[in-house]
């Protein structure tokens, strides 16, 4: 049976804007995958400053990957988002979560068996707004008054 399914990157960059990972990926059940080399093991690399995020593999030889298909990648704080990014030559376009640092790559639909460079140039700055009704409904209102001598 052939079949494809989607897989999905969560990417967290610290203060500088950079981020590194890597992914291990086997069937779950059997055992001694690191000996027989029955694995997928890859690494992430994803910098602002040099507007790219890299995606090598280091080991595979699990054959399911090819079925695993990258659909979307979802990145925590950014503070500039691209608006194009280039891989495979093809476009894929970011998505802003409202109210968050938040953005998502979607339809992105690269085979999880091949290495990968994303790369930008052109980018938007980040500006949250609170949705107006945080600071105007009092449901939402955290008022603090601590005991004397605290």
């Amino acid at each position: 049976m052939n079949r494809t399914n989607p897989f999905g990157l969560i990417i967290i960059l610290n203060s500088n804007g950079n981020a590194q990972g890597d992914l291990f990926y086997d069937d779950g059940e059997s055992i001694d995958t690191i000996e027989r080399k029955s694995y997928y093991y890859s690494t992430f690399q994803w910098s602002s400053s040099n507007q790219q995020l890299t995606m090598n593999i280091i080991q595979n030889n699990y054959s399911n990957m090819s079925h695993l298909i990258l659909d979307t990648i979802a990145i925590y704080g950014l503070k500039y988002i691209p608006t194009i990014i280039n891989v495979n030559n093809k476009h894929v376009y970011a998505k802003v979560r409202p109210y968050t640092q938040i953005v998502d790559i979607i339809d992105i639909g690269l085979p999880m068996n091949k290495n990968y460079t994303f790369t930008w140039s052109n980018t938007t700055s980040m500006n949250i707004e609170s949705p107006k009704i945080l600071s105007t409904n009092p449901k939402y209102r955290v008022d603090c008054f601590p005991d004397p001598g605290y």
